[in-house]
């Protein structure tokens, strides 16, 4: 049975979902992604927002005196993910080749944010001598297993084995002999 606790967060998360009336449109996004890449750096313990809810409760109320567009602070959350996923594929589907190349609406608003995001990490960092390129979102390749014998080659082998052990026996046999009659 649900506590009584739980039926009020269950509550208020449902007052608060359906309250909202937004609809997100390209300038939102735009607004959006500038407004969390201002205030991104305000987030941690000894800072304007001690939790990343605070800031996305302010980044609703900031949507709403700019736009007079209601939205959740879930919704915001909710679009800057689905904004960050869209990234994730159009940085796949240009990096492979044979596909089209797809187009960034929100590029200007990403270089800002990585400029002060140490979390993300850019695809190729340049200096004046060296060019280290990030690897981590590529797949890595799979270790190559050591190549084993065919079938002849592993019979040359153990027929040539068989015939050293055999050599050397004989040679041992005869070192016998030898010592033997020159007693």
């Amino acid at each position: 049975m649900l506590s009584i606790h739980y039926i009020y967060i269950l509550g208020e998360y449902l007052k608060e979902a359906f309250s909202s009336n937004g609809i997100w449109t390209e300038g939102i996004t735009k607004f959006m992604l500038e407004q969390y890449g201002k205030f991104m750096n305000y987030v941690g313990p000894m800072k304007k927002f001690k939790r990343k809810v605070e800031m996305w409760k302010h980044l609703t109320d900031e949507i709403e005196k700019e736009f007079s567009v209601k939205f959740t602070y879930l919704q915001v959350e909710n679009r800057y993910k689905t904004v960050c996923k869209r990234k994730k594929v159009i940085i796949d589907n240009n990096r492979s080749t044979g596909s089209s190349r797809m187009d960034d609406a929100y590029e200007n608003e990403w270089n800002n944010i990585t400029k002060h995001d140490d979390s993300i990490f850019p695809e190729v960092l340049r200096s004046a001598k060296t060019v280290v390129i990030n690897k981590k979102n590529s797949p890595e390749p799979f270790p190559k297993k050591p190549k084993t014998d065919s079938a002849q080659q592993m019979l040359l082998n153990y027929l040539k084995e068989k015939e050293i052990a055999k050599e050397r026996r004989h040679k041992e046999k005869m070192d016998l002999l030898k010592s033997l009659f020159n007693k």
